[in-house]
């Protein structure tokens, strides 16, 4: 794999590939404030149809390409070798280089009763407990008590597990207050971080179908993500595709 991102153009977002450690290297390289995103298929179909979720994706530091489907799509757009890069895994990577740096960390999603298993994880992985701030994700985003806590506490990093467009509406609407160094969009992984959401067994993340784990787990909720979106991700390719060999 190369030592730099790859970058390429995905229904109009500019997404990166490369391997854990160049990608986590690649974002301690951009000069703050940092705004960090995940585009996997149901994002890229989002931004399709929800503009102001497509301007805020492209106004973020780095886009980097997650799961099967965005991986393939990359590879048939792009060609090159495309690295099997997993969002959660990669929030682990970067979680563990915050704490080893001494970094203050707000965590702002969630339930709130988890706030205090999510707090108890953090300190786990090395953050001290004064260093950790942790706001569940049931308050209004221009919520005045909120915003006041996050400014008074000062985060290094502020991890948003708001879910898609929620968090990257909280990141249009407070670009401009400078509440930490590196922003970053993290979808569901503060449930998985506070073991709320359980991951896929490994054999399921090797095989590359950890999203079966999660219809398997949550039907009611993502039928229509996986059912519809994969069919109609595929279709909105091979349209790309068929563009592009005709420019």
């Amino acid at each position: 794999m190369p030592s730099v991102p790859r970058y390429g153009d995905m229904f109009g977002i500019n997404t990166a590939v490369a391997d854990y450690e160049v990608l986590l290297a690649a974002v301690q390289s951009i000069p703050p404030p940092v705004r960090l995103a995940y585009a996997h298929f149901d994002i890229l179909l989002q931004c399709l149809k929800n503009d102001a979720l497509r301007d805020e994706l492209r106004l973020c530091s780095m886009v980097y390409v997650d799961g099967v489907d965005a991986r393939m799509a990359f590879r048939l757009l792009h060609g090159g070798p495309v690295a099997a890069i997993n969002a959660t895994d990669f929030h682990h990577h970067l979680l563990a280089s915050l704490a080893a740096r001494g970094k203050r960390i707000a965590a702002i999603g969630g339930r709130p009763d988890v706030s205090e298993r999510l707090t108890r994880e953090l300190v786990a992985l090395g953050f001290a407990e004064d260093r950790v701030l942790v706001q569940h994700g049931y308050n209004q985003i221009s919520d005045f008590q909120s915003l006041q806590e996050i400014q008074n506490f000062r985060p290094d990093a502020i991890f948003l597990g708001l879910g898609t467009p929620k968090q990257f509406e909280w990141m249009q609407q407070h670009r401009d207050a400078h509440f930490a160094e590196l922003i970053v969009a993290t979808g569901g992984f503060l449930d998985f971080l506070a073991g709320i959401t359980p991951r896929a067994p490994r054999w399921m993340r090797t095989a590359r179908i950890e999203w079966l784990h999660r219809l398997l787990q949550q039907p009611a909720r993502l039928w229509k993500r996986y059912l519809v979106g994969i069919p109609r991700f595929v279709f909105t390719l091979l349209w790309e595709l068929i563009r592009k060999s005709r420019q």
